[in-house]
């Protein structure tokens, strides 16, 4: 994986403009809600890939809040000693890698990316803002407040700032603190496993955990209410769990959530939104998969759209979820082919090159849909999605696969 992201890397835009033209009033207003949900909860995938993605954020929102590229371009080129056109577009390459991957390492392969620019010129730009010495601008308190939390961060490229791994192994995570050590994450994972754990109602999937020292951890829980906050002990060891992390982004994903819900299809759809606000709201991740039993049988909708902490891809461990939220159009056409390919898979699937014991005992043909995303607000954009994850879900209820056709030609064609 390269150290840079090439200043030559294209940008692709989601063209979805076609099929937003046949989509109903009430489909536009569900479809505009639940994409303002989906973003708003998308902030929470930043503390959860790197310490220093939700600083560089603040950074980056507050020097563009204005939206003045030009004059931002121009003052920098001024006052900049020695930037070049070259180095502006390096910059802005930079800041674009790490809006489309929500933080300074690459979502596919893990590895670091760094400003191809000295150190000199890429601060220097960002205290050539306009507004840089004006009191109360977001400029000036993210200069004074953020920049010296991430300068090792952002240009280091030594161990253990190169992937995304265990700290014991020589790699970062925020999932859980540096401290941590392989023995540690085992206890923790027994604990949440454990009879009295389960009982309270915890999983691994929606938590970030802390040694406080080597005889107490600190297990967070993403969620609104705080009412489940309680200490217990498992060999020897205290766990302080405490809900309430990412609560004023959820908080505000559940408010969309909410004005979502008359413009719902059908009913299968507002139990799912239910679920999700009841999941968000309390941290449960029994009400989530609720919330997923009720999108499996949602078959076909027009606009088809999926929140919450799905995939465990970023956590070293494969344990811990991370965030995403995306919304998407049906292409109707295509939908209908793959459909077909579906309706066949029962005599397909015998015919393909491997054991039959390599299949499930029972197959269950799923949902499978082409769409046009609207939005994918997490670190990346994939090509399709087959999901829910939870097997007893899938092998008992049922999945869907989805086809995400307007995100292909960033597989076709380098883009960030």
């Amino acid at each position: 994986m390269a150290k840079f992201i090439r200043s030559d890397t294209r940008v692709q835009n989601l063209e979805y403009a076609s099929s937003w033209k046949q989509l109903a009033e009430k489909e536009r207003n569900y479809a505009y809600y639940m994409s303002k949900a989906s973003w708003a909860g998308a902030l929470i995938t930043l503390h959860q890939i790197s310490y220093e993605a939700p600083l560089l954020f603040c950074i980056f929102q507050a020097y563009f809040a204005d939206k003045n590229f030009e004059e931002l371009q121009e003052r920098a080129l001024a006052q900049v000693a020695g930037l070049t056109e070259d180095d502006w577009k390096k910059f802005v390459t930079y800041v674009a890698g790490f809006y489309g991957n929500l933080s300074n390492y690459h979502s596919f392969g893990h590895m670091k990316f760094i400003p191809e620019l000295s150190e000199e010129k890429f601060w220097g730009i960002l205290n050539s803002h306009p507004k840089a010495d004006v009191d109360g601008a977001p400029i000036k308190w993210a200069l004074q407040t953020c920049v010296h939390l991430v300068n090792t961060e952002v240009f280091s490229y030594e161990a253990p700032y190169t992937q995304i791994n265990f700290p014991h192994e020589g790699g970062i995570t925020a999932f859980f603190s540096r401290n941590m050590t392989a023995e540690d994450l085992a206890l923790c994972q027994e604990f949440l496993l454990s009879a009295d754990a389960v009982g309270k109602g915890l999983d691994i999937l929606n938590t970030r955990v802390f040694k406080r020292s080597e005889a107490e951890f600190l297990l967070t829980v993403g969620s609104v209410r705080t009412d489940g906050n309680c200490t217990m002990s498992f060999k020897g060891k205290t766990f302080v769990v405490e809900y309430g992390e990412f609560v004023d982004y959820i908080r505000e994903m559940n408010a969309w959530l909410a004005k979502a819900l008359p413009y719902v299809a059908n009913e299968t759809q507002h139990t799912m939104l239910q679920k999700y606000i009841e999941s968000f709201e309390t941290g449960s991740i029994p009400a989530h998969k609720d919330s997923q039993r009720a999108w499996v049988k949602d078959k076909g909708p027009v606009v088809e759209t999926n929140i919450g902490w799905i995939e465990t891809y970023i956590d070293p461990e494969n344990a811990r979820a991370y965030y995403e939220g995306w919304v998407a159009i049906v292409d109707k056409e295509k939908s209908r082919k793959f459909q077909q390919l579906v309706v066949n898979s029962e005599s397909i699937i015998p015919q393909l090159p491997w054991p039959r014991e390599m299949e499930k005992e029972t197959f269950l043909a799923p949902d499978f849909t082409t769409l046009d995303i609207i939005c994918f607000a997490t670190n990346s954009c994939p090509l399709g999605i087959n999901i829910p994850n939870y097997d007893d879900i899938r092998d008992n209820e049922g999945f869907k696969n989805v086809f995400l056709n307007n995100s292909l030609g960033s597989y076709t064609i380098n883009a960030v």
